[in-house]
C-alpha cells in the first residue's frame, strides 16, 4: 500500500525514526534514595539495565572500570593486595554542585571479593580519605532475558563539612544525579 503525500506519510516517517530510539531501553530505576543525619549519607539505589549479568558484575568489580562508570571519578588506582583477596583502593572523586562549589574527595577503601552468588562490599578505611568511615554494597543480578538488576546501598559518613542548609541538599541531589548517570554508564559498557 502506498503512503500518500500528507499528515499520515509525515506520522509514519516519524514512527520509522522514533523505532530504534524506542528499541533502545533506558534503564529502569525501582528504587533511588538518598537521606542524611548530619555527616552520615544513607544511599539506595536498584535499578534493571540491559544487559548480561556476569559482565555487569566484572565492570563494578573493577577499580579500572570506575572512571568510566561514574563520571566523578577521577581516579582509581590499587594502594595494595591482601592474601584474603581485598584489594584496597585509592579513589579520587570530582564533583562540582550549582557551579559554584567544587570539590575533589578522596575514598580508601577495601574492596571485598565476590561473596556468593552476586554482591560486592567495600569498607572505607578509617583516617584515610575525606571519609571518617562507612560501607558499600553492591549486588548484581541476572534478572530477566538480558537484563540485569544493580542494587547499591551505602552508608557514608564525611570527613568534610558542607555549607550549612543547602549544602545537604545539594549533595543529596547531586548523589541522585550521578547515579542516574551511573545506571546508564552501566549499561553503555555492557552494550560494548
Amino acid at each position: 500500500m502506498a503512503i500518500a503525500n500528507g499528515p499520515r506519510k509525515y506520522a509514519t516517517c516519524l514512527l520509522f525514526a522514533a523505532l530504534p530510539a524506542l528499541s533502545a531501553a533506558a534503564p529502569v530505576i525501582n528504587e533511588l534514595d538518598v537521606t542524611n543525619e548530619e555527616q552520615t549519607y544513607t544511599i539506595s539505589f536498584d535499578v534493571l539495565v540491559a544487559g548480561d549479568a556476569a559482565k555487569a558484575r566484572s565492570i563494578v568489580s573493577d577499580y579500572r572500570q570506575w572512571p568510566a562508570v561514574s563520571e566523578a571519578v577521577t581516579e582509581a588506582r590499587l594502594v595494595a593486595r591482601y592474601p584474603d583477596g581485598r584489594q584496597r583502593v585509592s579513589v579520587t572523586l570530582r564533583a562540582c554542585m550549582l557551579v559554584i562549589f567544587c570539590k575533589s574527595v578522596r575514598q580508601v577503601k577495601d574492596l571485598h571479593p565476590l561473596v556468593l552468588p552476586d554482591t560486592y562490599r567495600t569498607v572505607l578505611v578509617a583516617g584515610e580519605g575525606n571519609f571518617s568511615s562507612g560501607y558499600e554494597t553492591w549486588q548484581v543480578s541476572a534478572d530477566a532475558a538480558n537484563k540485569t538488576r544493580l542494587k547499591y546501598h551505602a552508608v557514608l559518613v564525611l570527613a568534610f563539612r558542607l555549607p550549612p542548609v543547602i549544602g545537604p541538599w545539594v549533595l543529596r541531589r547531586h548523589l541522585q544525579n550521578e547515579l542516574v548517570r551511573t545506571a546508564k554508564n552501566v549499561e553503555m559498557l555492557l552494550a560494548r
